[in-house]
């Protein structure tokens, strides 16, 4: 995982930030813990690892709904590591470890799930791979992404700040695994890809919740993270926002799509 991304994640206040923004500002309301939950077929007292699975927040929601097997939670980040492994009802562990080499026994597993990570690993295929490996003859692993065309106008005033501020890149963060692509990559492991999309929209008629999406974007794209640089990020994209959000009659409406996809190791 590139480093960028392991400092990006080092808490969780930059993510929470944007499930907040999905949470409150989403045309329609899309329960993806719920959603996942159904896709594994959990019973009760099935493994399960979580990979990329931030301060545990999805293990948590299992437990509050009645799974009793074991909950592994698996992290680059330390502090969402620690975090996670305070939280999680027992038994549950969490590690530090990569995608792409995941400290667990061939077929240990009945269940996984990677949501909304597998494009920040450096190798998608090979952590895709060790997923199946870890998993039993029959195991589910439920992964989540985006499209690529996902909230286009945010994407655009990305580009735009990125541009303004001399940072490096500025392609959809998903790009390496999306809905796009993402059944070609889980493919080249597992014989079974149930995929299931959902379309949606982010509206905003203020520009200050659009402002603070995007300053939790900076770290991917090497802006500046200094104090000045970063207040000076910010009065530049509330009149950019502001300007933009004039321009589109006061209301700013970005789609987006979310994919979801049941994997069955044969």
């Amino acid at each position: 995982m590139d480093q960028e991304v392991v400092r990006q994640y080092a808490t969780d206040e930059p993510l929470q930030v944007r499930i907040r923004t999905h949470e409150l500002y989403s045309e329609r309301t899309v329960d993806l813990d719920a959603a996942c939950h159904r896709a594994l077929t959990l019973e009760g007292p099935e493994s399960l690892v979580d990979v990329g699975a931030g301060p545990g927040a999805f293990l948590r929601y299992l437990r509050g709904h009645g799974h009793t097997g074991p909950l592994l939670a698996v992290d680059q980040s330390m502090g969402m590591a620690r975090k996670a492994a305070t939280e999680m009802g027992a038994p549950a562990w969490a590690v530090v470890a990569d995608a792409v080499r995941l400290p667990l026994r061939e077929e240990s597993l009945d269940r996984a799930c990677a949501r909304h990570m597998l494009y920040h690993v450096s190798d998608v295929p090979a952590a895709v791979s060790e997923l199946h490996r870890v998993l039993k003859p029959g195991g589910v692993l439920v992964a989540a992404t985006n499209s690529a065309d996902t909230t286009p106008l945010i994407r655009h005033l990305t580009r735009a700040l990125v541009e303004a501020f001399g940072g490096k890149g500025a392609e959809p963060t998903c790009a390496a695994f999306c809905i796009e692509n993402a059944q070609q990559i889980l493919r080249g492991s597992f014989s079974v890809v149930e995929p299931r999309v959902s379309k949606n929209a982010l509206v905003f008629t203020t520009p200050e919740p659009i402002v603070d999406y995007v300053m939790t974007l900076v770290g991917f794209y090497g802006l500046p993270q200094d104090a000045k640089a970063l207040a000076d990020m910010r009065e530049w994209l509330l009149a950019e926002v502001s300007r933009r959000l004039l321009h589109l009659g006061g209301t700013w409406r970005d789609p987006k799509a979310g994919g979801l996809f049941r994997c069955v190791k044969g």
